[in-house]
């Protein structure tokens, strides 16, 4: 706590400096780096017309603290106060236009602290987030709407998820594109901000923040026992002042933002210095819940003059393929077949230069620039961002959807604004059209696919294998293929619960020929073998989806589908219960007189049958030994006799071996 009280004493004594600075507002952002490792920057605007313009009376080094959303406590590492403290990085002018208007103009500078600061699991993962702070004195006195503008100071204020479950790195406001508005003109600014994670941004005007009055030069009171109230106090406005009347106006809505564009927008009717402050919001689904996960703010500060040389806003239109003009707030039906790229009209002063920005609203609109597809284009189909008004105060240029980006579902709508930028003086004049469009596919003949002829087990009115096939039996179609618009075609297959194409080309699946152009035939055989066959006399039926495609169309719109149904079968073998006879005579009575395996269906017992051979199951021999072990007859034919070969009686042991199993007895032989 003594470096807070040296810091309010260091600043006491340079009072009268520091207050000349003429803080004009700023914002703080984070950035992720690597997991638990974050950048903090803290930008600061100043008035350095009406203020001091020496660097050395910056401060070298900020502290910001941080608190807990939940109970509003400040973080602790251990039995210390979590803090990080910020180096001054930079300290630059903004460049606006220039100012043609006259005298009294503020100049803006920017002062930027930044560091890198770790915050771990352990400190920072209470599921409702946490906060950051650094506060600073004071205000520009020559503010007209807040009461005593000079002792007023401007809390910068952050808001961040817990990083031990999100990743997330802070919105960050575009540079600020003008200090001055014109009394009585209408003026939109881009106040918008960038999220790198592509989180859904909300933004609206609010109190600005000013400081705790325990220290109005540094962090709030970081007593953790009883610490500075949330949220900061705000800055007191003056009668007839609001945050959604910061700046008045006789025609319109006073200053007001775009609660999705973040596009500022006013007609000033009063002079002066006016202070707002916008917040922007992110959020994100999780869960699948729309979820607020973090905030930042911006304060800054317009001032109003009577400007002479007044720089009108551009107007942009968008003519539609009939020769009419775009309405906004309605719906453009776009037909692909008939145009995809639009001209743009800008109506401004001869010579400006128009600069164009595409602004994606909804999330599918965010596509069209992919593939690196640029939308503006000359009347050469060259890309541009930049269109100059002639003399007669027109410009005009091509908006250029991209190829297949199609509202496939029929009412798949597209929502983006056109953002015209003259770059003119005394301040950039603005106009943003918005449109909403739906874009409806070129027409295509879809290509259709028959059957003209089968092999006999295949029956071609139901698309399935009849009766039952077993395995290595072929399957044999014909099949034509036919395009009305004589597109390029490729034929393919896909096994539902297969997983691809390559599996039917490694089991001998095949078209021949694959492709053609317009009309062509192919033949369709497949010979499924014993690798479909998981059980012992399987039966199941196969689900083969044949697709014709359009091979020369890129957006792959049109296609036709026949579904094969192939029923495969196993037959069953008999190898739980196979017991063979024990016994044989050879006396030559012509009654069981060799040992051998019944392989007839009619035997009465069923279960001396030799098991059948199937796709789990095959016979692959006999031996048989005597008492001692010695081999003295084998045979790999299933229909085998042993006559017992002259041996003299006793009891012989045989091994019958099958895929996946033996059989092992014995057989008396008595003479």
């Amino acid at each position: 706590m003594k470096k807070y009280i040296l810091l309010l004493f260091l600043c006491l004594i340079g009072l009268i400096d520091l207050q000349a600075r003429h803080i004009l507002g700023g914002q703080m952002k984070m950035q992720y780096l690597s997991p638990n490792l974050y950048r903090f920057t803290v930008e600061q605007y100043f008035d350095t017309n009406n203020g001091t313009n020496n660097p050395t009376t910056y401060e070298n080094q900020i502290t910001i603290v941080f608190y807990k959303k939940s109970d509003n406590t400040i973080v602790m590492n251990g039995t210390n106060i979590f803090e990080a403290n910020l180096d001054r990085t930079s300290i630059t002018d903004i460049n606006f236009p220039i100012d043609t208007c006259g005298t009294g103009t503020i100049r803006v500078k920017t002062v930027i602290f930044s560091g890198n600061v770790t915050l771990s699991n352990a400190n920072f993962s209470d599921a409702q987030g946490y906060y950051a702070i650094w506060q600073r004195c004071c205000r520009n006195n020559t503010t007209t709407n807040i009461v005593t503008p000079g002792d007023t100071g401007n809390t910068f204020y952050l808001e961040f998820p817990p990083v031990n479950s999100i990743i997330n790195s802070s919105p960050t406001f575009t540079p600020p594109q003008g200090d001055f508005l014109c009394l009585n003109s209408n003026f939109n600014f881009n106040f918008s901000a960038t999220d790198a994670d592509g989180d859904r941004l909300v933004y609206s005007l609010v109190d600005p923040f000013n400081v705790y009055d325990d220290n109005p030069f540094g962090p709030p009171d970081t007593n953790p026992i009883n610490p500075s109230p949330f949220t900061p106090p705000t800055i007191t406005w003056v009668t007839g002042f609001s945050a959604t009347n910061a700046i008045p106006s006789n025609t319109g809505q006073p200053l007001s933002i775009n609660a999705i564009t973040g596009e500022l927008s006013v007609n000033p009717s009063r002079v002066g210095l006016f202070v707002f402050s916008v917040k922007c919001e992110e959020y994100r689904v999780i869960g699948g819940i729309d979820t607020k996960i973090g905030e930042v703010r911006r304060d800054y500060q317009f001032l109003v003059k009577n400007c002479q040389g007044l720089n009108p806003s551009p107007q942009t239109r968008l003519q539609l393929p009939n020769g009419s003009i775009y309405q906004e707030n309605t719906l453009l039906d776009l037909d692909a077949n008939q145009a995809l790229c639009l001209n743009l009209q800008f109506f401004d002063t001869p010579g400006q230069s128009i600069k164009m920005t595409y602004y994606p609203i909804s999330d599918n609109a965010k596509k069209l620039t992919l593939n690196n597809h640029r939308p503006f284009r000359n009347a050469g189909n060259q890309n541009i961002n930049a269109i100059t008004i002639n003399s007669s105060g027109i410009g005009v240029a091509k908006f250029c959807w991209r190829e297949c980006l199609y509202s496939f579902k029929g009412d798949e709508i597209f929502e983006f604004g056109i953002i015209s930028d003259d770059q003119g003086c005394p301040a950039k004049g603005i106009d943003t059209l918005f449109v909403k469009m739906k874009v409806r596919p070129k027409f295509n003949n879809p290509p259709s696919l028959t059957i003209i002829q089968a092999t006999p087990n295949f029956d071609i009115p139901s698309l399935t294998t009849t009766p039952l096939i077993t395995s290595g039996q072929e399957v044999r179609a014909t099949f034509q293929a036919f395009d009305k618009d004589n597109d390029s075609l490729r034929i393919f297959a896909v096994g539902r619960g297969l997983d691809s194409l390559d599996v039917f080309t490694e089991l001998d699946i095949t078209f021949t020929p694959k492709e053609g152009k317009g009309k062509f035939t192919t033949d369709f055989i497949w010979r499924p073998d014993c690798r479909f066959i998981k059980t012992n006399g399987q039966n199941d039926q196969f689900i083969i989806d044949v697709i014709l495609r359009e091979k020369n169309n890129t957006c792959n719109i049109a296609d036709d589908t026949l579904t094969l149904k192939v029923n495969l079968k196993d037959v069953f073998s008999n190898v739980d219960n196979f017991l063979p006879a024990n016994t044989f005579t050879p006396n030559g009575d012509g009654v069981n007189d060799v040992f051998q395996m019944e392989d007839l269906p009619q035997v009465a017992d069923f279960n001396r049958i030799l098991p059948l051979d199937n796709c789990l199951y095959q016979y692959n021999g006999i031996k048989i030994y005597n008492r001692w072990g010695k081999p003295i007859y084998e045979s790999q034919d299933r229909n085998f006799k042993w006559d017992g070969s002259n041996l003299p009686m006793g009891v012989y042991y045989y091994v019958i071996d099958y895929t996946s199993k033996r059989y092992k007895g014995t057989v008396n032989l008595i003479k």
